[in-house]
């Protein structure tokens, strides 16, 4: 059989997106050859990424049922905070499935090495390509519109001054009742304000990790089968019955059928 040369160049330029993103939250499977750093490294990371996002969530919890009184504003927490328990869902599930990852990602490979005709290439390519495309394009908006609402709108929004208490309130991106410290005091307020930056990080991280790990496995599973229509035209061509080798193609076509199923 003949074997795609190019085939690991393919597979990194394919998965290159979706990695970058994954691995900034140890969310990406680690190869079997990984060293002892590496593993340490990675657990390490994963253990900062959720301890980043239950920050925001416990405080944020807090807040709604033990301090906020004002019946509307705990609706408007409700979306915030569901947001990011979704993001730790999406976090818990792509570490705890990441042997399943890592069988689709060996599959991609396989599928890969075996695109040797120029056909097959072209469209697995165009595939990749649009994949890509559309994981960039994901990833901007979640990124951008993420960073817009933690961060460039409390900073442009300015000091705030109550009329009533004249109290003054620096806003944040999210609200939180944190028990033993009090968020609007130097340095409490700025190392809160650097954390949720960094929480946002994560929370968009993972978000994005999943929409992008999504294309990307739609996008190869769409190349597969328009090689299988490709095949199965070919097949059905009047010149194909003459052919010798008709039970073979049509041999190729079943067992490419039932592996792009499974």
């Amino acid at each position: 059989m003949n074997v795609n040369i190019l085939h690991h160049d393919d597979v990194r330029r394919t998965v290159s997106v979706t990695s970058s993103i994954l691995n900034l939250i140890g969310a990406w499977p680690l190869p079997d050859n990984s060293s002892t750093l590496r593993i340490i490294q990675t657990n390490m990371i994963r253990i900062l990424s959720q301890a980043l996002l239950y920050f925001i969530i416990v405080p944020g919890i807090f807040m709604m049922f033990l301090k906020e009184s004002n019946a509307q504003r705990c609706i408007k927490m409700i979306g915030p905070i569901c947001s990011c328990l979704m993001a730790v869902l999406k976090h818990i599930l792509l570490i705890y499935r990441s042997n399943r990852l890592k069988d689709c990602i060996e599959h991609i490979e396989k599928d890969w090495s075996k695109a040797s005709l120029i056909g097959d290439r072209k469209i697995m390519i165009s595939n990749s390509k649009i994949g890509r495309s559309l994981a960039i394009i994901c990833i901007t908006f979640v990124y951008g519109s993420g960073f817009s609402f933690r961060t460039i709108v409390p900073l442009f929004r300015g000091v705030i001054v109550t009329p009533t208490k004249n109290v003054t309130i620096r806003p944040m991106g999210f609200d939180g009742y944190y028990i033993f410290v009090d968020p609007q005091k130097t340095p409490a307020y700025e190392i809160i304000f650097s954390l949720q930056f960094l929480f946002g990080f994560v929370h968009d991280s993972a978000t994005s990790g999943a929409y992008s790990l999504a294309i990307l496995l739609v996008l190869h599973a769409c190349g597969q089968l328009k090689i299988l229509i490709t095949r199965m035209k070919d097949l059905t061509q009047a010149k194909s019955f003459s052919d010798k080798y008709a039970n073979e193609k049509l041999a190729v076509v079943v067992k490419q059928h039932i592996r792009i199923k499974r």
